[in-house]
């Protein structure tokens, strides 16, 4: 089980920053870096539907761990990945279902 968690991820959560006009403006800290078993999904169209445009979908299988929530995000490497779906394994495991995020 151990080697099959071979690729480094960031956990990112969301916070509000004042954007000086009076609202809030979202940013992404990074958080905990823990090992995942990557696995490249099909990519989707945009939301948009823009058939031109594709977005990378992954896999991110880690050890079970609270606090993950839908809509939270992930960075893997230099990209980062909003968290669509979240699932209980087989073996144990959480599998994050992550789509590139658009900004």
């Amino acid at each position: 089980m151990i080697g099959r968690l071979n690729s480094e991820i960031t956990l990112l959560s969301e916070s509000a920053l004042a954007d000086g006009g009076g609202g809030n403006q979202i940013a992404w800290t990074a958080g905990a870096t823990i090992w995942a078993d990557i696995e490249e999904l099909s990519s989707s169209s945009n939301i948009a539907g823009d058939r031109n445009v594709r977005l990378r979908r992954i896999a991110a299988r880690i050890r079970q761990r609270s606090g993950l929530t839908l809509g939270g995000r992930i960075r893997l490497v230099d990209t980062d990945f909003d968290i669509t779906s979240i699932e209980d394994d087989d073996d144990g495991r959480i599998a994050l279902i992550c789509e590139e995020a658009l900004s």
